[in-house]
């Protein structure tokens, strides 16, 4: 009896633990935006890089991220902070050649905007609903 309360206890703590960046199921439709740059420089594209997609969809599907540009592959972000109770905060996250960058997700339940910032980069970019 001891040893079944045991596993219990230990799926139920694994399974907060795979859960603990979860932020939700959703999708929508998002603006790229230059917000910030390195002071010396100011916010443009000769620091940041030019930006040929301007506009693709953002989902949320658990603890990924997942910006999908109509003409190309996915990049997926996989959350590794919890989400405040209120969808906002700034977490890292890993991308496909497991760098961290950092997202920071405005306050909502829904469409919303995220700043996401490269790694070893200066730049911010923001990803905002249309």
């Amino acid at each position: 009896m001891r040893f079944t309360g045991m596993l219990v206890s230990l799926a139920v703590s694994l399974l907060a633990f795979v859960n603990v960046a979860d932020a939700g199921d959703m999708k929508w439709r998002a603006s790229r935006v230059l917000v910030g740059a390195d002071a010396n420089s100011g916010p443009d594209e000769r620091t940041c890089g030019p930006q040929m997609v301007r506009r693709f969809n953002v989902e949320i599907k658990g603890n990924v991220v997942r910006r999908r540009a109509s003409s190309g592959a996915p990049i997926d972000l996989k959350l590794l902070d919890p989400l405040n109770p209120d969808g906002s905060g700034k977490v890292r996250a890993l991308n496909s050649k497991n760098r961290e960058v950092i997202l920071t997700f405005d306050a909502g339940d829904g469409p919303r905007t995220i700043r996401y910032t490269a790694p070893y980069s200066v730049c911010t970019w923001a990803w905002v609903p249309v």
